[in-house]
């Protein structure tokens, strides 16, 4: 481990935090909703947590750009810190249709600041570290914290549920927040000691020089305009989240209808895929790929659609775990190469406007895939529309090596042909 990761520490401890808390808090809150009201009563859950994405995408980034993105990221953590404190003192157990409701405008408000932190926590790395490699690495870090979350979230959340109760993990959640936010504070003041300080102001000028030179903040729609080939990326990962949206329902499909075996095969088939994810996104917190970055990912991404059609036409558990596991490490390492991708190519003027799509693409794109998938049922298998998925992906990203080739080197043969 470097010295940059223990500089770190205090970051991805907190975001550790956070996130395993909000997993554990979000488990407890879908297992109450649908014990006392409904399984359908789970995906207005999932609507009302979207919502505030869509709203706040285009104010998350000129709002980023205005305050900083640590200074986003502190207050988010404050805010929802104080929501889930007051939500504990009000709030004991979902029983009633009242309840309910108090508890969908709590995870709506708590989504408000989540619409501006997603953004923030990835504009980040941009801000504080002052090479390539260096970037790369602190968001490999914070994604394999998310990745963690998403292992550790669930686990610990049946046990804590179980023992202790809705009221008490609201409690813990807003404790963890407020400890976000202190080692988010503790993280800036680390790097304010060292070379950051040197890095940030600089960075805070070149950003003045670049919103004196174009007045204003550039819009979200003129930060897509001016990024040709990153709007297309954006694209490509907004397919890549829409047609992986399937895997949420189709392991359980799995578990039940193939291996027969509910709890523990659906168990393994999800602890190794993200186990998978971890190790992708864990190798480049530890190393760096700075060049090739677009071809790496396109080709990780290919590796993905290739495994994923395997795993669509698996007929044994062994099988299955093998092909998400490789999904998993794919999975990992192009994400965070993607988001590198995103960090690195625009202006950083756009950065914060660009982050705020990321984000809304990952939060939309589960819910809208999930819709599609309950019409497409009515009318096919739930193996055949993973499989079709499979296959439209392996096209879209084998067409995608050559589309985003293309759209990169154009401008090199637009200046070589104008000088000719």
């Amino acid at each position: 481990m470097t010295n940059n990761f223990y500089k770190n520490l205090y970051l991805l401890l907190g975001q550790l935090l956070a996130q395993v808390s909000d997993r554990m808090m979000m488990l407890g809150l879908i297992w109450s909703i649908g014990e006392q009201f409904g399984v359908e009563w789970i995906s207005w859950y999932l609507v009302v947590s979207s919502i505030p994405h869509l709203l706040f995408c285009s104010l998350s980034g000129p709002t980023i750009k205005k305050l900083g993105s640590l200074n986003v990221v502190i207050s988010a953590d404050i805010f929802r810190g104080i929501l889930f404190t007051l939500s504990c003192l009000f709030i004991h157990q979902i029983s009633t249709h009242n309840d309910l409701i108090q508890i969908l405008i709590v995870v709506f408000i708590s989504n408000c600041m989540a619409a501006f932190f997603n953004p923030a926590i990835f504009t980040l790395p941009t801000e504080y570290e002052n090479d390539l490699s260096r970037i790369q690495k602190l968001t490999a870090q914070l994604s394999t914290v998310t990745s963690l979350s998403l292992i550790l979230g669930p686990v610990l959340g049946i046990y804590c549920f179980k023992k202790l109760g809705l009221n008490w993990l609201l409690l813990f959640t807003s404790i963890s927040y407020f400890a976000s936010a202190f080692f988010a504070k503790l993280f800036s003041k680390i790097q304010l000691k060292d070379e950051g300080k040197e890095l940030i102001e600089q960075k805070i000028s070149t950003s003045a020089i670049e919103d004196e030179t174009s007045h204003s903040p550039p819009k979200m729609l003129q930060s897509l305009k001016s990024n040709i080939l990153i709007s297309t990326m954006l694209i490509l990962f907004l397919f890549m989240n829409i047609l992986l949206g399937p895997l949420q329902v189709f392991i359980p499909h799995l578990a039940q209808n193939t291996f027969l075996s509910t709890f523990d095969s659906m168990a393994k088939m999800e602890i190794l895929f993200g186990f998978g994810i971890i190790i992708g996104s864990m190798l480049l917190s530890f190393m760096s790929i700075n060049k090739s970055q677009l071809l790496i990912s396109t080709l990780l991404l290919q590796m993905l659609s290739m495994a994923y059609i395997g795993l669509s036409l698996s007929q044994t558990l062994s099988w299955s775990m093998l092909a998400l596991f490789c999904m998993g490490i794919a999975l990992g390492l192009a994400n965070v190469l993607l988001i590198n991708i995103f960090q690195n190519k625009p202006k950083s003027a756009h950065i914060p406007n660009i982050m705020s799509f990321v984000n809304l693409i990952s939060t939309a794109a589960l819910p809208f895939s999930l819709s599609i998938l309950a019409i497409l049922q009515k009318f096919y298998g739930l193996d055949k529309i993973v499989l079709y998925c499979a296959i439209l992906l392996t096209v879209v990203c084998f067409s995608s090596i050559f589309l985003l080739r293309m759209i990169f080197l154009t401008p090199y043969i637009v200046w070589t042909l104008s000088n000719f």
